[in-house]
């Protein structure tokens, strides 16, 4: 009797732990810490399981899913994360998206940004931590403005949130207030009528007052009716929530110990479900509460509050630091470590950078390498980032060289990366000084800023995909092939697709490249790597830039249209 006591209670412990236990995931720009996009048990059917997921919150531009969304597979299930702008006037949203089920769908949404702009920065996913890092545009967030539960709304009486003590960083700031309105069935879609208004006021300023309408909402105004299908246990719709998603600006006349205030009547029951506030500067932001079921569980907490210049580069992670580079223009800018226990950073300005744009950064041993703009490839000490390192110019070797907006690859001994010049290259860290050694460097057909995907093959041999692109209409994918031991040169470079621009990075998986246009019907592609034969495409669609993510078997992409596909 002991006996099976103590083995139901290994097993019930078992199963507590598997139950917060990521098994995979795509955490980081490439699914790796090396960023070689190479996975295992993508979709090599002629015809998958193709859904297209409708994001937006209304509109439509160049600003949509413009990086690429992390993913992690927890008990079974897998979950993509997805940074993308809201257009309009409801800024960056991240949403969870529940990509196994039957259907894919959102499981939820969350604001987190100010105001609507290109969000180009892929996330960094902390699966031990149970939180997501993003660099966002205009997205300074308050890390004491967020309600810690729902506040409930009797039909016919004001509901306030008051939050007092803030510290602004400007006067001028957006609240985000999701409320809560209702429930209805499948059959009983699109019936609700719960209407209300509501009152914002921040730090003194003048208050803003809405009218809450289900007939005069539209994606122009301040607030919008956003519906959210709900599932069962099957993955199938069983009905819809709804929510005024209020989304407004509002101007304090005091930048000290101000107080927001929001108040919400309804002509029916409902809850302000969360609120936020964010200051239009650009900024990285720690999300955490992701495993909620709803957006009331996710909290957002600045990192660092305010940087200059956009953060166009992807998050990355070595160890107890998280890096990003910033861009405006061509104009001189700087890269960002920061700790990540305590949100300190450094902010170095290298000498003759022009900024740095998808740019994102990788490790081998004790330094950091990251290209720039101005063709130039940098390195910095881990342990004296601020102090120790320095530049490395492509343009001595090619003087066409041109902006490397390619985050770096490495096989944890050499460091690949593109450039805009057209050309691909590799470097080998100086042992003792850190220092990049150049290798060699072969000529592309055109334009890249695709992060190289290598590939060795059991007889040594190395495989190198990258993408290029002419323009909107014309590139395609190459292959950089040579022998161990053996430097390529121009003429170990073969086209493997062509006829569209591929400007992302190649997922290669068991024999197949995966990968995205930003072309103006823009889609997803597999092809078979040896043959060059296309497999699968999904439908022509729009200008998709960011790139395939892929874990468990499933890629997902997004475009312009804030349409994230996912493939299985």
């Amino acid at each position: 009797m002991k006996r099976t006591s103590r083995v139901l209670a290994i097993l019930l412990a078992l199963a507590m732990l598997l139950s917060v236990t990521a098994f995979a995931a795509w955490d980081v720009y490439g699914g790796n810490a090396n960023h070689n996009s190479v996975v295992s048990g993508a979709p090599t059917n002629a015809n998958p399981s193709v859904t297209s997921i409708d994001l937006s919150n209304g509109g439509s531009g160049w600003d949509g899913i413009d990086n690429v969304p992390v993913m992690e597979t927890v008990n079974g299930t897998t979950y993509a994360y997805v940074l993308y702008d809201g257009y309009s006037s409801y800024g960056g949203q991240l949403a969870k998206i529940n990509c196994s089920a039957a259907t894919p769908y959102v499981v939820w949404r969350k604001q987190v940004s100010a105001a609507a702009g290109f969000q180009l920065s892929t996330p960094y996913l902390d699966t031990t931590n149970r939180a997501i890092y993003i660099g966002a545009s205009n997205a300074s967030v308050y890390n004491n403005v967020a309600i810690s539960s729902p506040v409930a709304l009797t039909a016919g009486t004001a509901g306030t949130v008051t939050i007092g003590g803030l510290s602004l960083l400007t006067a001028a700031n957006r609240v985000s207030v999701p409320v809560y309105v209702g429930h209805t069935s499948v059959a009983d879609r699109g019936t609700l009528t719960t209407e209300g208004t509501a009152t914002i006021q921040l730090g003194g300023g003048t208050a803003v007052n809405l009218t809450l309408s289900t007939t005069q909402a539209s994606s122009g105004t301040t607030y919008k009716i956003y519906e959210q299908a709900t599932y069962d246990a099957d993955g199938n719709v069983n009905g819809y929530d709804y929510y005024y998603y209020i989304n407004h600006s509002v101007t304090a006349s005091s930048l000290t110990d101000a107080t927001l205030s929001i108040s919400v009547t309804l002509n029916g029951t409902g809850s302000i479900t969360s609120v936020s506030m964010f200051a239009n500067k650009g900024a990285v932001t720690k999300v955490t509460g992701i495993d909620s079921t709803d957006a009331s569980g996710v909290t957002l907490t600045s990192v660092v509050s305010s940087v200059n210049g956009q953060i166009n580069t992807p998050i990355t992670r070595y160890d107890n630091y998280i890096y990003f580079g910033t861009w405006s223009g061509n104009s001189a800018m700087q890269y960002y470590q920061v700790k990540v226990s305590d949100s300190s950073f450094t902010a170095k300005t290298m000498t003759g950078n022009a900024g740095f744009y998808w740019a994102g950064a990788a490790n081998i041993e004790n330094y950091i390498y990251f290209g720039g703009d101005a063709g130039n490839l940098y390195y910095r000490s881990i342990s004296e980032f601020d102090t120790t390192g320095g530049v490395v110019a492509l343009t001595d070797k090619a003087r066409d060289a041109g902006n490397v907006r390619s985050t770096i690859m490495t096989d944890g001994t050499y460091l690949y990366f593109t450039s805009q010049g057209g050309y691909l290259w590799c470097y080998k860290p100086n042992t003792s000084s850190g220092r990049p050694v150049y290798q060699w460097h072969v000529k592309l057909s055109a334009t890249s800023t695709s992060a190289p995907t290598l590939v060795k093959d059991s007889d040594g041999t190395t495989r190198i995909y990258t993408g290029y692109y002419s323009g909107f209409s014309a590139g395609g994918v190459e292959v950089t092939t040579y022998a161990s031991g053996v430097k390529p040169t121009d003429s170990s470079v073969t086209t493997v697709a062509s006829g569209f621009p591929v400007q992302c990075s190649i997922l290669y998986s068991d024999g197949y490249i995966y990968f995205n246009t930003n072309a103006s019907g823009g889609a997803g592609y597999c092809y078979n790597a040896s043959t060059k034969a296309s497999v699968w495409s999904t439908t022509a669609d729009t200008y998709a830039l960011g790139g395939m993510a892929c874990d468990n078997g499933i890629i997902v992409f997004g475009n312009d249209y804030d349409h994230l596909y996912v493939v299985k």
